[in-house]
């Protein structure tokens, strides 16, 4: 069920891909695009978005190549951040956007940011909820080597053994089960875990391995650390104090690296857009607000996060 139905539904044709969108509204303020979803999900993750944001925006949001209404391409040559990016602005010709607010979680988020340093003409702000990169920060331990544990041959993996090739390569629906048991953390979040598993099915494992072998900027933290200092536009990063994805110390790391605002969300998880949405609308909606008068820049400096309860 949705809030609102689209308004234009399309693809475009990369070398092959076709890439859907959606677009919602035709407001007068500055247009906000939701680069492509993580391929482990579809555009669906935005649903508590885009009616409210459509009142006074355009909105846009983009299936990745992958998953929902993408083309599900194999192969390694298929995905990378770059090619994610490149994505994001082929729907905005398509749609006759010339510049926006980028939006995006996790791996969406970290293309909004390379979106900005490689393409500052075309991106107004950036807003970043728990961005995903290789920045130097503490992974989370997960009990287990994970990259021994990845190409290891297991008999009857459990818990975090299921990020394992094989597992993904025979028994894809395993780990997304898994996963997101553990990082949809907040109290009340049964429909978040439901949803987000039956977007999970949208995919299959050889699709998700094709994406793990693919190129990515975001891999290498000496790289990202120079894109983040390339932006130029403003950029809002929001990060749950209790996202078990992406560390916290990564969001505050990626901030400052960035000249970033912060918005902490106080015990809050990895998917706040879905189990807190009110809070992260208006955060979108300000920023957007502020980027369009011109109140919003890029803040070199300290961090001084704004922190709110979830």
């Amino acid at each position: 069920m949705r809030a609102r139905q689209p308004d234009r539904t399309g693809h475009v044709d990369r070398d092959g891909v076709g890439i859907h969108f959606e677009v919602y509204g035709d407001g007068a303020g500055t247009a906000i695009v939701f680069t492509p979803a993580d391929t482990i999900v579809d555009a669906r993750m935005w649903k508590a978005q885009v009616a409210y944001l459509a009142h006074h925006h355009q909105v846009v949001v983009i299936d990745p190549r992958g998953n929902g209404r993408s083309d599900r391409p194999e192969g390694s040559e298929h995905y990378s951040d770059v090619l994610f990016v490149g994505d994001t602005l082929a729907v905005m010709d398509t749609v006759g956007i010339d510049r926006a607010v980028l939006v995006g979680l996790c791996d969406s988020a970290w293309y909004g940011l390379l979106a900005a340093a490689r393409h500052p003409g075309r991106v107004a702000g950036v807003v970043a909820i728990a961005p995903s990169a290789v920045d130097g920060t503490p992974k989370h331990d997960r009990g287990l080597d994970t990259a021994a544990n990845w190409t290891a041959t297991l008999t009857d993996p459990q818990g975090w053994q299921l990020y394992n090739r094989d597992v993904w390569r025979h028994d894809w629906p395993a780990y997304p089960r898994w996963f997101f048991s553990q990082i949809c953390n907040d109290p009340h979040s049964t429909k978040v875990y439901e949803d987000v598993v039956d977007w999970a099915g949208g995919t299959n494992g050889a699709v998700m391995l094709s994406l793990m072998a693919g190129h990515f900027v975001g891999d290498d933290p000496a790289a990202v650390a120079e894109v983040l200092a390339a932006i130029s536009c403003p950029v809002l990063v929001v990060h749950g104090t209790h996202d078990l994805c992406q560390p916290f110390a990564r969001g505050v790391h990626m901030a400052r690296l960035a000249g970033a605002e912060m918005l902490v969300l106080g015990a809050a998880s990895h998917l706040p857009q879905a189990r807190y949405p009110v809070v992260v609308n208006h955060a979108i909606a300000d920023f957007a607000d502020r980027v369009e008068r011109g109140e919003a820049t890029r803040q070199d400096g300290p961090i001084r996060p704004r922190i709110v309860p979830s």
